[in-house]
């Protein structure tokens, strides 16, 4: 709750308050409020959270650094080419304002103006997690420049706010601070003033199945209105019988399936050319480089633009820092590999330098045309350029490494890299009589060198 009256709208935050499904129907937070007070309470709470006063700040919570974003006014962004809300591919998961018929399932953006205070949406898209770790919009990493180009883009669409201020009435905000002491907004919500919320406990509540799991609402109960349905109220009366232990037990399969599915990861991964599909990333990348990539470490593994001057992809992948250690290691085991990567023997020099010679275009298989080499470009690019090869070993798993050049197509589809390798077979018999395996883990074994692998035959 920190400055949140310097980030948000009083008037968003008054609608919000009252019944959040209005603004999102997936949203988990409930609705506290009911009775012919409910809209009067709701403003009175928006009141109490917009003051800024600095005894206010003290006492609400711990000082936190600002942004290092410029909060100023965002101005409407020009549209002279592709929008960056088309570039980032924003449609995966938000609904295109203006954009004809909304999409229930996606998470409309055209209260933004409404909910964000002057300059502030930059500020939040440049660190969505800044105030809530585990928030689900992930961090682009955008620039400056980029975060005011997206936040004009949107604020030139959205629905105009009124800019109503909070009242500065000392009553209502004394009401407003009773309320979120009283309610249990604290639970959820970080602050320093004290939490008086109380209730019954879990297994009486499971026993008489009354407040929140009530099949039919009492008007006079005060307790949070969740929405749920008949199948989710047994579920959790059910689940309420039980030992609790499932609360405390990490299941790594569990936790990828949940998070690529609330992370909403299938909006572009399978559906978005060069951008692989989720169900072979925990069988090809190594978990600690998943990791480092997911928590949103700078990674290219190829040159931005091809030779006509235009991207290879404009879609960016961007970081779930708060998620990234569990992530990697957990994708990992859902294909029945281990969350740490195994260590491998020293390196062998001998079948590394026949895939030394395999790589380049002299009596090889020409990789060098599509691919780079640490610094030495691809060559001969046409359609598709292949991942840098000076990044591969400390990407890609080793026996994914033998699967994709065995048949790369059964894999992905799409992929314009050839098979060499069809029957266990190449057409290389200068090296080891063409045996397929041998010259793939020649391949391996060179490719193991990383940055410092020597730059293969170019035929120049």
């Amino acid at each position: 709750f920190f400055n949140i009256g310097e980030r948000r709208n009083y008037e968003w935050m008054a609608k919000w308050i009252l019944d959040p499904k209005s603004t999102r129907a997936s949203v988990h937070m409930p609705k506290l409020l009911h009775g012919p007070n409910a809209m009067e309470d709701a403003k009175a709470m928006a009141t109490f959270l917009s003051d800024r006063t600095p005894e206010h700040q003290q006492a609400i919570a711990e000082v936190t650094k600002r942004s290092e974003v410029t909060a100023g006014r965002e101005q409407p962004a020009d549209q002279e080419r592709k929008p960056i809300f088309e570039r980032l591919h924003c449609i995966g998961c938000h609904d295109a304002l203006g954009g004809g018929q909304s999409d229930p399932a996606k998470i409309s953006l055209k209260h933004v103006a409404q909910k964000f205070s002057d300059g502030r949406l930059a500020e939040f898209l440049s660190e969505p997690e800044k105030h809530f770790t585990w928030i689900r919009m992930p961090n682009f990493k955008l620039s400056a420049a980029e975060a005011k180009e997206l936040a004009g883009w949107l604020l030139k669409r959205a629905d105009k706010a009124d800019g109503k201020p909070a009242p500065r009435d000392m009553a209502i905000l004394e009401r407003g601070q009773q309320l979120v002491r009283d309610l249990g907004c604290l639970n959820c919500h970080a602050g320093k003033i004290a939490n008086n919320f109380s209730t019954v406990g879990l297994a009486k509540l499971a026993k008489e199945a009354k407040g929140c799991l009530a099949e039919k609402r009492d008007e006079k109960s005060k307790a949070p209105d969740f929405g749920f349905g008949a199948k989710e109220r047994d579920a959790l009366v059910t689940f309420l019988k039980t030992d609790f232990a499932a609360l405390s037990r990490h299941s790594p399969l569990e936790f990828a399936a949940r998070e690529t599915r609330l992370l909403n990861c299938a909006a572009c991964h399978g559906q978005i050319d060069l951008i692989p599909p989720l169900d072979v990333l925990g069988g090809k990348l190594k978990p600690e480089w998943a990791v480092s990539f997911l928590g949103g470490e700078p990674f290219k593994v190829r040159a931005d633009k091809h030779p006509k001057g235009e991207p290879w992809v404009e879609a960016r992948m961007p970081a779930f820092k708060s998620r990234a250690q569990l992530m990697g290691e957990s994708m990992a085991m859902q294909q029945g590999y281990s969350p740490k990567t195994s260590p491998e023997g020293p390196i062998d020099e001998d079948a590394a330098k026949v895939g030394h010679r395999m790589l380049g275009k002299d009596n090889g298989l020409s990789c060098v045309s599509c691919h780079a080499v640490n610094d030495l470009p691809a060559l001969e690019v046409f359609e598709s350029e292949g991942p840098n090869l000076g990044l591969t070993s400390a990407r890609l798993l080793k026996p994914y490494f033998f699967r994709w050049l065995r048949n790369p197509l059964a894999i992905d589809p799409q992929t314009k890299m050839p098979a060499y390798f069809e029957d266990g077979k190449s057409v290389l018999t200068d090296y080891y009589e063409g045996d397929g395996e041998k010259q793939i883990n020649a391949l391996y074994e060179y490719i193991r060198q990383g940055e410092k692998m020597a730059a293969p035959a170019t035929g120049q």
